[in-house]
């Protein structure tokens, strides 16, 4: 079901989820039952049946606290998944509930100095910013990046992530063009040492990196930039990938 909902086949995943979810049913299998609502979930947001991606998410999350208890990882994941959704709606507030519920368990479980904890002050960065509260989104994103760093070493995904968020601050909110500019940068040329030059994550760093100069009236640089991004997404995706529709 899995490989079928990436390669959005999503009649041929909810097929073999609903097999799944038979045999789940014969061996009082709940947790199993709480991963098919999870998956179905994903389905439906893909397909824009927003309502039911969002029953499927709180059926989830019901079926694991009422297994696993409130304090689980699990419990904490489907926290963290109802509040990407809640924010993918604009629903920031709810989306905050959420988020924090998933932070406070991760940090119970997993201690304050585990990288999925950053993942969590990441998460939170980003709501904050939606609600206008800046300067805790930007605390966030550095504890993030601290721990990530603490953890992983110089050089990891999510430490390109936590410079990506922190270089939209400084482009955004404080339109500091040198700091935007320095994190990007970073974010960018770790993401090339990680998967090399023909990535979609590469793409989107230099998209980034591109609106700094827009931002500074550096047109010349800003659209040489755009151009890059474009030609990568083309090459990945070819001239007729949604993706390319604001580009």
């Amino acid at each position: 079901a899995s490989v079928h909902i990436k390669k959005n086949r999503y009649d041929d995943a909810a097929s073999y989820l609903q097999k799944a979810e038979d045999i789940y049913k014969e061996n009082n299998d709940s947790l199993g039952l709480a991963y098919v609502a999870s998956a179905m979930a994903v389905i439906y947001d893909d397909l824009g049946d927003f309502a039911e991606a969002e029953k499927c998410l709180i059926r989830s999350l019901d079926i694991r606290e009422k297994v696993l208890g409130e304090n689980s990882l699990d419990v904490a994941t489907s926290c963290a998944n109802l509040a990407a959704f809640m924010q993918d709606l604009g629903r920031y507030t709810e989306a905050l509930m959420y988020s924090r519920r998933a932070l406070e368990m991760r940090i119970k479980i997993l201690g304050k100095a585990h990288p999925d904890v950053a993942i969590s002050y990441l998460d939170l960065g980003s709501l904050e910013g939606e609600l206008g509260n800046n300067k805790d989104n930007l605390r966030y994103y550095e504890d993030a990046l601290k721990i990530l760093k603490e953890f992983y070493g110089d050089v990891h995904p999510s430490i390109a992530l936590a410079y990506n968020r922190i270089g939209f601050y400084y482009n955004n909110v404080q339109n500091d063009s040198q700091k935007a500019l320095y994190h990007y940068t970073e974010s960018l040329e770790m993401l090339k040492g990680i998967y090399g030059e023909v990535h979609t994550t590469v793409a989107e760093s230099i998209h980034n990196l591109a609106s700094v100069y827009t931002s500074i009236a550096d047109y010349s640089k800003a659209m040489e930039l755009y151009k890059q991004a474009l030609d990568l997404k083309i090459r990945l995706f070819g001239e007729n990938h949604f993706s390319l529709a604001d580009r």
